[in-house]
């Protein structure tokens, strides 16, 4: 045998005993002895790879490539190489090659699809996936696919009915439930959603992902019988998936609020879904542009429309002053139907920016060809977000503010807008972010007119009754709080709850909670879902709003205090919880933050025992709120103005 074949079957078995870095110096010497070697360098390409040394690897598979251009499988191995490396353009490039190459592309196919998913070139993956269906061995692999996607694109019947495609070819597949469960999730039909999270628990016992999504599926519907066995659980999964690194945190990173967990904690698992956006950014991040005189903002957000952030800050964009700011609106969803909240937020801008259904690499690009100097992230990891813009650091500046009210975790956006309520001192070291704190208010409101009229009656809410009431999104409740209002009630003779729960298993639970605390269940009165009009008209019906203690009132709480509806809240001990505290502050009515339970128990019982001395308090509350740090939006328009000028002149002054 030649020394050239000698080294080259010595480095095969090197590569097939793991031995890559004995393979590698074998090889080395036959391509001394043989440049032209073909699958001495494909082999070669090979070692350096399972090294993760991509780049060397992709050197060899270029040799290989010189010597045999239709070598087998070779494009797929550049694209991997291309891939660790962050270069999306280029494993692209190589997977189409290797595609058109090929009679058999399916994997190349697979893992054309897989890229386009994760970089969220969603329209491109769902095709991609759809010709994949077409290849047995791949048909399950792609009909799954498929359903993320769909979801992705808010098309939940077609991801359900992909899912079940899945669940025809193979009825074990736990995947499979636990998306199925996701997108009932998404839908609010949480009793489907749990039936299939339980099966998908069933058939895959470690299944850590759907046991998170399961006990959230539990709070959704204030199903609380296993809530302190879920938030200890909770805890335990969490730190396995932080501890191994895997696992994909993007659902839970928001839904961890409705729990009561350690602010550390919280900051663990924003870190490591950063870090998991920072790796899918790679190589692909935007250059930041040259700066302005006149500052460039842009406010990128999936909810500039009708939705709770939409209808907050709608007004604010208009009383920027246009002397010293240029505003950028980018909206990552857009209704198709006209949007009244759209409109307003698209005339109060320069420039309205649509982003509907863009990956985030194509929406980076836009704002940086845009010069935007300071990027404000809405969202952070909430619905329909796309915080990989963030990570492609398309701006120089980049700060988060309203939308996530948490760490973000994440070393591309350094900045969070606050205020003292929020993020008390001696709380910054939970925060990746360096706070910029709000002088006076978190939030600015305006006042919404041209209000329904509205009575008791018509929502079955007795006259003669004092009315305790919470319209936080039944979620956001936990038994904790609900004791404490079943306690409220106790010592308040002629009160209900009148309480915002739309679902009848949501109904179900909090009346059969309530017959285990001694309570009447028909003391409570649910409030379904409403027109925006009429929601805040019924505010005004109710007595007193009692704040949750895990994740309080926000823009609800703004809500009730514009209408005249007085709200008791305690802070806790994460952002969620001071939420209802930063409101009242804002407005003018710290006396209305408790220090405790026992605190809160006591006031919510004395208002409800001394209803007149409340009405007379009610009395002009709202037009007192008006007036107020909430309720003066140019003035808070202005504050934030001052700390991003702040923020921008610092950045200037340094070298």
């Amino acid at each position: 045998m030649s020394a050239v074949k000698q080294l080259y079957q010595d480095a095969l078995k090197a590569v097939q005993q793991q031995q890559y870095r004995s393979a590698v110096g074998l090889l080395d010497q036959l391509t001394q002895l043989d440049e032209g070697h073909g699958k001495a360098w494909l082999l070669k390409g090979v070692a350096w790879k399972q090294l993760r040394n991509f780049t060397e690897a992709l050197r060899a598979f270029d040799r290989c490539l010189q010597q045999d251009p239709q070598a087998s499988g070779i494009l797929n191995h550049v694209a991997d190489c291309y891939y660790h490396l962050g270069d999306w353009q280029a494993t692209e490039k190589s997977l189409l090659k290797a595609i058109d190459s090929n009679p058999n592309p399916g994997d190349a196919m697979n893992k054309l699809a897989y890229l386009y998913q994760e970089t969220q070139q969603y329209p491109q993956a769902y095709q991609t996936y759809e010709k994949l269906t077409h290849h047995d061995a791949y048909r399950v692999v792609a009909w799954l696919n498929m359903g993320m996607v769909a979801q992705q694109l808010n098309r939940p019947q077609a991801a359900i009915d992909h899912y079940r495609k899945v669940l025809v070819l193979n009825p074990s597949h736990g995947d499979a439930y636990y998306a199925l469960g996701t997108v009932y999730m998404q839908i609010n039909d949480f009793e489907k959603a749990m039936e299939a999270l339980q099966k998908a628990i069933n058939l895959q016992k470690d299944d850590l992902a759907a046991r998170l999504e399961l006990m959230v599926a539990r709070a959704c519907v204030c199903d609380w019988s296993l809530w302190e066995q879920d938030r200890v659980g909770l805890v335990e999964i969490l730190n396995k998936m932080i501890q191994s690194q895997q696992g994909d945190l993007s659902r839970i990173v928001m839904d961890i609020n409705y729990f009561d967990l350690p602010p550390d904690l919280h900051g663990k698992v924003a870190r490591q879904r950063a870090a998991q956006l920072s790796r899918l950014a790679g190589n692909n991040r935007v250059a930041p542009v040259a700066r302005h005189e006149r500052l460039r903002i842009g406010y990128l957000s999936p909810d500039l429309r009708q939705h709770v952030v939409g209808r907050t800050i709608g007004e604010m964009f208009r009383h920027h002053d246009r002397s010293k700011f240029e505003i950028y609106a980018y909206s990552l969803v857009v209704p198709s139907d006209k949007d009244p909240v759209t409109e307003l937020i698209r005339q109060g801008c320069d420039h309205f920016v649509d982003c509907d259904g863009q990956p985030a690499g194509e929406i980076a690009a836009k704002i940086s060809r845009d010069q935007i100097d300071l990027l404000i992230d809405l969202g952070g990891y909430t619905t329909y977000t796309k915080p990989g813009v963030m990570a492609l650091r398309p701006a120089p500046l980049q700060l988060h503010f309203i939308g996530n009210p948490d760490t973000m975790g994440a070393d591309f956006i350094p900045y969070m807008l606050a205020d003292r309520w929020l993020v008390p001192e001696g709380e910054e070291a939970f925060y990746s972010e360096r706070i910029l704190y709000l002088p006076n208010a978190w939030v600015g409101a305006f006042a919404s007119e041209d209000l329904p009229a509205v009575s008791r009656t018509q929502y079955g809410v007795p006259d003669d009754t004092f009315v305790y009431s919470s319209f936080n999104h039944p979620k956001k409740l936990d038994p904790v709080t609900f004791r404490l209002w079943m306690d409220i009630l106790r010592s308040t003779d002629n009160s209900v709850l009148w309480i915002y729960a739309p679902l009848d298993i949501q109904q179900k639970h909090l009346k059969a909670e309530a017959g285990r605390h001694g309570i009447d269940p028909d003391r409570l009165i649910f409030a379904g879902h409403t027109d925006y009009p009429e929601y805040l008209a019924r505010m005004s019906l109710a007595d007193l709003f009692l704040d949750n203690l895990i994740y309080t009132a926000g823009a609800t709480a703004v809500n009730a205090l514009m209408n005249g509806l007085p709200l008791l809240t305690c802070p806790g001990r994460n952002m969620v919880s001071r939420l209802g505290s930063s409101v009242c502050a804002a407005a003018g009515l710290e006396q209305w933050i408790c220090g405790n339970p026992g605190e809160y128990l006591e006031k919510a019982v004395y208002w409800g025992r001394h209803p007149e001395k409340l009405r007379s308090f009610k009395n002009g509350l709202a037009d007192q709120v008006k007036a107020s740090s909430l309720g003066d939006l140019p003035s808070f328009t202005r504050s934030v103005e001052i700390v991003l000028l702040e923020l921008w002149e610092s950045l200037k002054a340094t070298p």
